[in-house]
């Protein structure tokens, strides 16, 4: 791949993945969480992550599995049905229905790309292809799998195996699991609340390695091109400062800025610096709510 500044990101996520296969984890099953940047990239057939690795990963005594984690799960993993889109010019469209109550002359408004259409699974059977099943449904090679780990629930699941059906795939090639949408979930009359909601999740956002002998920090974060925003992390270190909103925090701060912010320790080094009982927790919770 050659490097530029536009594609330093899907470059940093080459590199990740093949670590990955072949030094971390160079045999057995690897999930991979595949949506920190950029997700159809990673399953493009025309040159994307996986079609690079192909021969790595079919060289492999075992099975990679790529992981998307934001985004429509029913879309990201079956793409769109033949009658919910249409091409022009070479140019993917599907219904959007709020243009269309708008006024917009056509219903199909909205642009996809090809990769958006075609869904994960059939990006998938382009790179490495795979068998027929006994009753005729396509099934990935052994070397590749899916799944999907978060915001799916029986309705989602239902659709998503009658979808991969409807495109000729067997419903053994993705693997559902369960996150906050399942477990953590509130359904309002506006939403569906999660942690995302909140963004509240723990996530690393900066490391220190060690290159030629000498220590540099390396910023850390999320941004998947297929989410709507909630799940864009904070970039590098972090500082949290008090003001009269409230606390307010800072990304890609200075190591200053973190040691004279309002952090303080609680844990670390296995030291105990604060103990506090879950009552005491609660009771201040309480004052704030």
């Amino acid at each position: 791949m050659k490097i530029t500044q536009e594609n330093k990101k899907e470059f940093a996520e080459y590199l990740t993945f093949k670590r990955l296969i072949t030094e971390t984890y160079p045999t057995g099953i690897v999930s991979i969480v595949s949506d920190t940047f950029s997700f159809w990239n990673v399953v493009n057939p025309d040159g994307g992550i996986c079609a690079q690795l192909k021969d790595k990963i079919m060289a492999r005594d075992g099975k990679v599995v790529i992981r998307p984690d934001s985004g429509d799960p029913v879309k990201i993993v079956t793409g769109y049905l033949p009658d919910e889109y249409e091409v022009r010019d070479g140019k993917y469209y599907i219904f959007d229905i709020v243009s269309h109550k708008n006024g917009s002359p056509t219903p199909y408004t909205k642009e996809i790309t090809e990769l958006e259409a075609k869904g994960m699974i059939v990006c998938l059977w382009e790179i490495f292809g795979g068998t027929l099943s006994s009753t005729g449904y396509k099934q990935l090679d052994s070397h590749i799998g899916a799944i999907y780990g978060d915001s799916i629930t029986l309705e989602r699941a239902e659709q998503i195996c009658q979808r991969l059906a409807d495109k000729g795939f067997a419903s053994t090639n993705i693997v559902f699991g369960i996150g906050s949408f399942t477990y953590q979930g509130a359904v309002t009359p506006n939403a569906i609340v999660t942690r995302d909601t909140y963004g509240f999740a723990v996530k690393s956002t900066y490391g220190e390695v060690e290159i030629n002998g000498e220590t540099v920090g390396k910023e850390i974060f999320k941004d998947p091109k297929t989410d709507n925003g909630l799940k864009k992390s904070a970039k590098g270190l972090t500082a949290v400062y008090e003001t009269e909103d409230g606390f307010e925090l800072k990304d890609q701060a200075t190591w200053d800025e973190v040691r004279n912010c309002a952090f303080y320790p609680v844990f670390a080094n296995g030291k105990e610096y604060v103990v506090e009982t879950l009552s005491e927790i609660r009771a201040r919770l309480a004052k704030n709510f």
